[in-house]
């Protein structure tokens, strides 16, 4: 069996664009992806769907979870679930099936959300909804519909959740799905896409893994995989109709060049989202341009209605010794000027560096490592040269989010982390140890606040437990997180506890 918490990502299969598993749940005739209830603190989600050779017709595992905040939200890469403070419960289940080429899988959640309240940051305009995100950098420049809190009340939510109805021929499969995917080998902070926000409603194309062969012998492995969707405002950001969906598409193409090593994998993705008013039938050849950066007239709403993201990413993986190490290099406000892009390529640059490290103590013990730096903040380039902040924008006025959360990384806006996490596994008991800190939204210190001592930094620390029974699978976890000088408050310091405990009924034990 494998690990269940984060170093599940450990995997010699080519998953470079396709969603990376969290957990293999093996079932004689059923192999599923399960919906990773994953703590707010621990892993992506990376959760997807992976159907069995043969056909049939199953009932998922149903999982409930319970969660609490004790000061205030906290919530990363739990796909549709929003964590606020308070109690949040939740119901995952639901039934997959296939029949030759066509395929389907409804795995849809139900969670409560207790939405207690807590000290809101401060409305620094007057202008912005309450319930918004306050702090984007410089102020004007760009907004973001990024909900701190869902309103004054509690409520219950229905998402379809890592759902989709799928046709497969040969390498060949086209979706129509709600489920989160992941792009890239980031294990926490995947920067162009994660699981911090529900999935995107969308039309996808696949790829799956392809060789290329000269001679007999294969030299190149690809795959890729093309979708087109739609991003949603949340009720909490304006009142205007017209701007209440953005039309969004991605493209990712990873490569695995075998005359170099099996093992050594590369991936470029790059994401693009306008106002779903100006959308044209022409936009769906966008993510096949490159338009010149000297063309761009913001007056117009031309160009630059667009927005654009893009990343370059490897991974080397050693599993004869269980190491792997990745990087993601993102470039905000992509453009196709390489004149530019040679002369500045740290412009509104973003990466990820990490590693994953495994021991295998005897036969029934295992130790698994991982640590994590991402840094989304920005280079010294904005000083001569416009550079906004990783994810608000200034036409598209929602920002790369849907539903209120955002769609990549879920520390948010120019905000920079790092995190180690130590899992000790003994036959069927997971005992998991969890330090990260988290410098939110430097980007707007440097701009408003430059202030020694004065910045807006999280420390964590958490505990995990996990044992496997005959029947049932049993979670729970404990993180302390710090919250010193909250909202770039000098000394307001804030403590917040966050504990969960699931339960997930094994219809399908394997025997």
């Amino acid at each position: 069996m494998k690990s269940i918490w984060f170093f599940l990502i450990i995997t010699n299969s080519f998953v470079l664009t396709k969603p990376l598993s969290a957990q293999e749940v093996v079932i004689p005739g059923l192999k599923f992806y399960e919906s990773r209830l994953s703590d707010t603190t621990s892993i992506t989600l990376k959760s997807s769907i992976e159907y069995p050779e043969e056909d049939g017709l199953w009932i998922l595992d149903p999982t409930l979870k319970k969660s609490y905040n004790t000061a205030y939200p906290r919530g990363f890469n739990d796909g549709p679930v929003w964590k606020g403070r308070g109690l949040t419960s939740e119901i995952h289940g639901g039934i997959m099936g296939k029949k030759g080429k066509f395929s389907f899988a409804f795995h849809p959640v139900v969670f409560y959300s207790q939405n207690s309240g807590f000290d809101l940051a401060p409305n620094l305009d007057g202008q912005n909804n309450i319930y918004n995100y306050q702090y984007t950098s410089p102020i004007g420049t760009g907004t973001i519909d990024w909900v701190q809190r869902y309103g004054s009340s509690s409520f219950t939510y229905f998402a379809t959740g890592q759902s989709e109805i799928r046709f497969t021929f040969w390498n060949l499969s086209t979706s129509i799905c709600s489920s989160n995917f992941s792009l890239g080998p980031s294990v926490f902070n995947p920067i162009i896409l994660s699981h911090q926000a529900q999935g995107i409603p969308r039309i996808t194309l696949e790829i799956s893994p392809v060789d290329l062969v000269i001679k007999s012998k294969s030299i190149l492995t690809i795959e890729g995989a093309l979708s087109y969707g739609y991003l949603k405002e949340s009720k909490y950001f304006n009142s205007n109709k017209a701007d209440n969906f953005r039309y969004f598409n991605f493209y990712s193409i990873g490569l695995v060049p075998k005359i170099l090593s099996n093992n050594l994998k590369f991936g470029f993705q790059k994401s693009l989202y306008n106002r779903g008013e100006y959308f044209d039938w022409i936009d769906l050849t966008a993510p096949f341009k490159i338009p010149d950066s000297d063309e761009f007239n913001a007056d117009t709403l031309n160009n630059d209605s667009f927005d654009q993201l893009a990343s370059f990413n490897m991974e080397w993986h050693f599993p004869s010794i269980g190491f792997r190490a990745y990087a993601e290099f993102a470039k905000n406000d992509f453009t196709g000027n390489g004149r530019w892009t040679l002369q500045e390529p740290e412009h509104t640059r973003a990466y990820n560096l990490g590693f994953e490290k495994s021991f295998r103590i005897n036969n029934a013990v295992r130790i698994f490592s991982v640590y994590e730096h991402t840094n989304l903040s920005r280079n010294h380039t904005y000083l001569w040269r416009a550079a906004p902040s990783y994810y608000p924008h200034g036409i598209n006025t929602q920002g790369y989010t849907h539903e209120g959360q955002i769609i990549g990384a879920g520390i948010g806006p120019g905000s920079n982390s790092d995190q180690i996490n130590v899992l000790l596994e003994i036959n069927d008991k997971k005992f998991g140890l969890l330090a990260q800190r988290i410098e939110n939204n430097k980007d707007y210190f440097v701009t408003n606040v430059h202030t020694l001592n004065q910045h807006d930094v999280e420390y964590s620390q958490g505990i995990y437990y996990s044992q496997e029974m005959k029947r049932l699978r049993l979670q729970f976890e404990l993180t302390r997180s710090k919250n010193m000088n909250r909202y770039w408050i000098m000394n307001n310091d804030v403590v917040n506890y966050y504990s969960s405990i699931s339960l997930q009924y094994k219809i399908n034990r394997a025997e």
